[in-house]
């Protein structure tokens, strides 16, 4: 029996979006770091440097401000630009990524594909 729900990774999730033609989104909240009740804010560490993640249901990818990539050091690479829908209905452009990128959050590792993105009021943004 094939199974019904198969798990994508992030180029085949570009590649879906692509033949969809559905752009990732990003909420509000996520650019400005407000608090809503679609929205959580905790607390993180990379490369033992504090950062602020926001997760937010309003938003369908993962985002890392530009701030953290020269603060912790982080290694990124150029990509196809990748345009995001903001709720408001204007378009933002990323154009960097960083693969396989490592944090903790409440004594737990995690790592995930993130894309550059500027952001106000909060580090990371993971989204749902």
């Amino acid at each position: 029996m094939e199974d019904q729900n198969p798990i994508l990774d992030e180029d085949e999730e570009d590649g879906m979006e692509q033949m969809l033609g559905e752009e990732p989104q990003i909420s509000l909240n996520a650019l400005t770091g407000s608090i809503s009740y679609r929205t959580m804010r905790v607390r993180g560490n990379v490369k033992k440097k504090h950062i602020i993640i926001l997760i937010d249901s309003g938003s369908t990818r993962n985002f890392l401000n530009p701030e953290v990539v020269k603060r912790a050091n982080i290694e990124i690479e150029d990509t196809d630009s990748l345009p995001v829908s903001v709720a408001d209905g204007t378009r933002m452009m990323s154009t960097t990524m960083c693969k396989k990128f490592q944090w903790e959050m409440q004594g737990t590792n995690f790592q995930a594909d993130m894309r550059i993105l500027q952001l106000k009021g909060c580090d990371m943004v993971l989204g749902i």
